[in-house]
Parts: structure tokens; sequence; C-alpha cells
């Protein structure tokens, strides 16, 4: 997992150096956006040096909420039994074992696999025995909620905006499953239907981004992942997902209805995985691979809370710099301050009032590369009062 380290970098006011090249610094335009941020007058005010501060910054797992949204029409009695036999031994173990704060919520109608519904067993859902369901699904907080509303071949995506708000018919969630949502938590759907949607994902995104809560960020910094289990067909190998690189897959799995290109399109669009649903023996290998693609959605924050200065010192933020150090090379790489996330690239961080924040382009090359370094250093200064 990527490092990143704070140095908080003891300079001489007056000479204004800077904490990684030693040269001297312009502030500029710099020093007035950096006040405009802060609310007070980051120039330097002394010539006295601070105490030189060097700490680890901690990289911070995001907790994840899992939604799967499971299609209960009558060509899915296989692959909804395919998700109770793994759901516990070949996902939450792995995602247990991972330390990940996880969550996970089903949007789908309770009942007999028979009838084209699902009932998830213990441990992880709160139910004591699926042979038979009972007559409502019984929650397990904080790790399983069920909402039990069914889904169809082709409504998936507008029923996840109409439920969002709407109260469970199992009476267990009066505000809808937004209540069952964690507000700090990435959010990972994982779609399972042989058919596609109706729904484009503009259309989806656009009602997604406009819920109350909002809960999955903006177009410019999404806070959610799409994966795909539809009839598209197999990669080769078979077990080996098509990651959201690869191409839009146009062939369809023998006896599904549809590839689900509006699925895989959202899934291209927000880093998720696709597999085929038609082997649902074989969910096992799915199962686990969606496990370690949830893992890796819920990578560290890019964002680094900027500590409090030490007693009677303030930060000079005119001389903060970030510098990405990938596995790859040895020579670091020089990020550069965007007025903030409008103006930001894929070698960029802006500043909040409390925070030094990766730009979503160089936050997604920095968790992709496991063993990189990134060093945020800014010079302190002795506040005169």
């Amino acid at each position: 997992m990527a490092k990143f380290v704070y140095v908080l970098s003891a300079l001489l006011l007056a000479c204004g150096t800077d904490p990684f090249t030693g040269g001297a610094t312009d502030a500029g335009d710099l020093g007035s956006q950096v006040d405009s941020i802060f609310g007070y007058d980051a120039y330097p005010k002394s010539d006295a040096a601070c105490e030189r501060i060097s700490a680890e910054a901690k990289m911070v797992v995001k907790p994840v909420d899992i939604i799967f949204v499971i299609d209960n029409s009558g060509s899915m009695s296989n692959e909804i039994k395919g998700v109770e036999n793994n759901i516990n031994t070949n996902f939450i173990d792995i995602i247990q074992k991972s330390g990940i704060d996880y969550r996970v919520i089903m949007l789908a109608a309770h009942g007999s696999s028979s009838s084209y519904q699902i009932c998830v067993d213990k441990p992880l859902s709160g139910n004591a025995s699926c042979s038979p369901p009972p007559s409502k699904p019984v929650n397990n907080p904080p790790h399983f909620y069920h909402f039990n509303y069914p889904i169809y071949s082709t409504d998936s995506l507008t029923k996840i905006i109409s439920s969002y708000n709407m109260a469970d018919p199992s009476g267990q969630a009066p505000g809808g499953w937004s209540e069952w949502l964690r507000p700090d938590a990435v959010k990972v759907f994982i779609e399972i239907t042989d058919d596609n949607a109706y729904t484009t994902p503009e259309s989806f995104e656009s009602s997604l981004f406009a819920l109350k809560p909002n809960n999955f960020g903006s177009p410019a910094m999404r806070n959610y992942i799409f994966h795909t289990i539809a009839g598209l067909s197999n990669n080769s190998p078979s077990t080996e997902p098509w990651q959201p690189e690869d191409p839009m897959v146009t062939g369809t799995c023998s006896g599904a209805v549809n590839p689900g290109s509006q699925y895989q399109k959202l899934s291209r669009l927000t880093g998720g995985l696709r597999f085929p649903v038609c082997n649902a023996a074989g969910f096992d290998s799915v199962f686990q691979e969606v496990a370690l693609g949830v893992i890796r959605g819920a990578q560290v924050k890019c964002e680094f809370e900027i500590p409090e200065a030490p007693d009677g010192k303030i930060y000079d933020l005119t001389a903060i710099e970030v510098l990405y150090t990938p596995s790859t090379v040895a020579e670091p790489e020089l990020f550069e301050l965007a007025s903030g996330i409008a103006s930001c690239h894929d070698t960029g961080f802006y500043l909040t009032e409390t925070s030094v924040v990766l730009c979503p382009q160089s936050c997604a090359r920095v968790q992709g590369d496991v063993e990189a370094k990134v060093e945020v250093g800014i010079s302190c200064v002795t506040q005169i009062n």
C-alpha cells in the first residue's frame, strides 16, 4: 500500500527556502490564493526558525458499503442460488480477512430462490435459517441489511433511485435504504442480472447525484464503483474479469438474454469489474474476484489532514509541496497546486481549510501503485501577535 509521509520543514522565514529543493520559493499569486482559503496572511512574519517536525501520515482505508442489486425475474433462479451459496464463503470471508470496515445492503425480493427471491443465510444475515426462509429478512447490524423490494429484468437502475428514500416493504427502513448508508464510506454496487437496463448511465448518474443525502459524489469525483455480473460472454481465461479499460463486450453468454451494455458502461465509467452471469456453479471464483475488487475500491483516502502547528507557529502554505515517488523510478515527481477541483489534472493537488487533497486523476495514479511514496512538505513559521 502506498506510503504517505508529512515533512513539516523548519525553515527560516526570511530565506523562504524550498523544503525539498533548498532553493528559493516564489510565493506570488499562490500567497493570495492561500490567504483566501485559510483566512489569514500566510506570508512569513519572522526570521525565526521552527523546530523540524517529521511524522508519517497513516494510510486510512475507507469503510465500504456494498449494495447488491439482484434481478428477481423468472430466469434467475440458478443465479440467485449461486449468490446464496457463495456470499458467505467466497465473498464476505475474503472481505473480513482484509480488515475492511464493511456493510452489505441487499436490494432484492426476500424469499426462496425457487420463487426467484433470495434469502441470505447466517453468519452474514440475522436469519436463523433459510430452509425455509423466514417471512421477512432478519438484518444483522452493522454488517447486513436487506431491503425487501423486487427487482425485475430491466428496472434495476430505476429501482435503485426510487427505493432510496422509500419505506422498506418489510418495515425495517421507513426512510428507505439510504438510512443504512454511511456518509464516509465508498459505495460499491454489485449488479446481478441476465438482461439489460432501459435506463442510460447518463440518466442514472443524473438521478443518483441528485439524491438527498448525496452519498455518491459528483461527475468530477465519484464516490461509487459499479461491478457488473450480467449476460456478457466470458473473458479468456473464463475466470478472468473484464477490466474497466477493456472494450465493451457485445457477445452473450449461454442462456443470457442480453450482454447488459448499460451496466457494462457504468462499470467502465466507475472502475468496476465485469463478469458473465451464466455460470452460477462457478460463482465461487467470480465472488472471490469481486471481493478483491471491493477491497481495491476501498483504498486509501487521498486527503491528508494538516496537523495543528506547534505553539506560536503557523504554516507557510505558500511553500507547500507534494512529491510523488512511483515504485518504478527513483526520482520523485513534483505535484502542482491547482486552484480547486475544477482545475485538477493528473499531477495536481488542491487545498481545503484543513487538508491537502490529491486531484482525482493523481489520486488514481497513487492508489494504483502499492509501493509508491507521497511526501507533503509544509513550512512552519513563527507567528507574530
